[in-house]
This record gives structure tokens, C-alpha cells and sequence, in this order.
């Protein structure tokens, strides 16, 4: 927190960043569950490091962020890649490098899971700075006659913290997941599906996010049977 004097004499603007303290104990945080995933796969140290990013960016993305955010991405992509290094320690730097952090559109150096594709976020790209969206002061959560205001203040708050990627899918969508029809809050996690499956066709028709589970019940979702043009037992017969 500091407020620095400007040269024209006009009142100075208080600003405010994450604290050095806050940092060096997601830093620790990162380091303790990096050393406690050795010998697990790529997608459960995903899995692990991904809450607890999220939730800390999300927690300080109402202050001056984006350069402590740039920082924590280079401090957590040297952690990962240290465990990749440790886990295939008999193999060069471009095999791990092709192996876990495979080049993809606009971007490099993301690690990723090579057999689920799993990903691990990037806090700069995953979550935008933004200005607190203040509440009416007679809302009530708990009150039915608000749940429209509460429903719209959500979708404003996700379109506002996301990507403009991600916050293009959510306008098509109406801030909510085409599965289950609920409201996606701006610190869920969601999962990118292509609804023709093929995932070459980037056309934004093609595109939507799901939460986790519904992207999963999607796939595995039975296909419809076709119709069988062969006449039944029976038919056709004197």
C-alpha cells in the first residue's frame, strides 16, 4: 500500500498491491505441493496447483495486480518445470519441453498433461483485474425478490474477471452452462467443448464452456441409435 506524491500537486491516489507476505506464502505453498506431487501424474499436480492459484488470484484481483500476476506465473512455471525435470531426469530439456509444454495457438510454454491434455493456468491470462462491483445496499441474498439482481450481478462480475475469449462465450451463452443451466460463477472452473468433436473447428458457433461434470456427461452421453431400415419379425409376410 503506498500513495506517492505527484509533481502537479494534486491529491494523490492511494494504491494498493499484494503484499510481499501474501506472495511468499503462495510461493511456499507451491513449492510444499510441488515436493509432496513427486511421482504423480501431470493432470493431479494440475489438479492440485490450479484451486490454490486461482483462489489466491481471485482474492487480490480487486487491487494493482497484473505485474505481481506476472510474476507468479514465472515462479510457478520454474516449479513445474523443476518436477518434470526430476521426473524424467534421464531425458534432454527439448524432450521434456515437447513433452509437457507442447506449443498451442497464441501460446507457449504451457504445461499440460500429455495423455488427458489437461492444463495448468495461467493466472495473468486467468484472471483479469477488475473493480469491486459494489452491492445495492437493500439487496438481500436470502430474499427471493432479489434473485434476478443477484443472477445479473454474477454474470457481470464473470464477464468482467474473464479473458475476452472467455467472456465472448459467456455473452453467447448468457453467463450460464448450456448443461445444467446454472449461472457460471467467475471463480468456477470450466472446460472448453467443441460440440461437433472436432477439435480443429474453432468457429465460435462451435465453441462453448461447461462446467467440469457436464462436459464429462456430455461425452459420455449415449448416442442415439439410428433406426434400423430391416422390417421387423413378422412384417411383411402372408
Amino acid at each position: 500500500m503506498r500513495k506517492p506524491e505527484r509533481p502537479t500537486g494534486t491529491p494523490a491516489k492511494l494504491q494498493i498491491s499484494p503484499s510481499k507476505a501474501s506472495f511468499q506464502a503462495l510461493r511456499d505453498k507451491v513449492r510444499t505441493l510441488g515436493k509432496q506431487a513427486r511421482g504423480t501424474t501431470p493432470a493431479r499436480l494440475s489438479a492440485t496447483l490450479n484451486p490454490v492459484l486461482r483462489g489466491w488470484a481471485n482474492s487480490q484481483r480487486y487491487v494493482i495486480c497484473g505485474a505481481t500476476f506476472a510474476k507468479l506465473d514465472t515462479c510457478v512455471w520454474q516449479r513445474v518445470y523443476r518436477w518434470a525435470k526430476r521426473r524424467q531426469s534421464d531425458k534432454t530439456g527439448r524432450w521434456i519441453t515437447d513433452r509437457y509444454f507442447p506449443p498451442h495457438q497464441g501460446e507457449t510454454w504451457r504445461f499440460t498433461d500429455p495423455t488427458t491434455g489437461q492444463q495448468l493456468i495461467r493466472v495473468r491470462a486467468a484472471v483479469r483485474p477488475q473493480r469491486s462491483l459494489k452491492v445495492k445496499g437493500a439487496a438481500n441474498p436470502f430474499d427471493r425478490a432479489w434473485a434476478v439482481y443477484f443472477q445479473h450481478r454474477d454474470r457481470e462480475v464473470a464477464l468482467r474477471a474473464s479473458s475476452p475469449f472467455r467472456a465472448k462465450l459467456l455473452q453467447h451463452q448468457h453467463g450460464r452452462c448450456p448443461g445444467c443451466g446454472q449461472v457460471i460463477q467467475v471463480e468456477e472452473e470450466v472446460e472448453l467443448h467443441h460440440r461437433d468433436g472436432n477439435h480443429q473447428n474453432h468457429h465460435w458457433g462451435n465453441l462453448v464452456l461447461l462446467h467440469p461434470t457436464c462436459h464429462r456427461q456430455d461425452h459420455s452421453a449415449p448416442e442415439p441409435t439410428s433406426v434400423s431400415s430391416r422390417p421387423s419379425r413378422g412384417v411383411g409376410q402372408a
